[in-house]
């Protein structure tokens, strides 16, 4: 199981189309102290609960590609 650790929790305007006007919360957190991240929540659901989801959604997500090794090939050139 890996330490999270919230190190900030800030206000402002959100970007997000649907929300122009409105206020979201962005929470850093590092995991293990070693990597840091950011989250973006509405503010009018941002309680320590809906946070601690969000995160653990998030860093569940990212344990399932975490190592993954991908191979990619070059695309063929076009024909002049």
């Amino acid at each position: 199981m890996s330490k999270i650790t919230v190190t900030d929790v800030r206000e402002g305007p959100s970007g997000i189309p649907g929300r122009l006007g409105k206020t979201d919360v962005i929470v850093t957190y590092t995991v293990d102290d070693v990597r840091a991240y950011q989250t973006r929540l509405n503010k009018e659901d941002s309680s320590p609960e809906a946070i601690r989801k969000q995160i653990t959604a998030e860093e569940k997500d990212r344990l399932q590609v975490i190592g993954m090794e991908i191979e990619v090939t070059p695309p063929t050139p076009r024909p002049k």
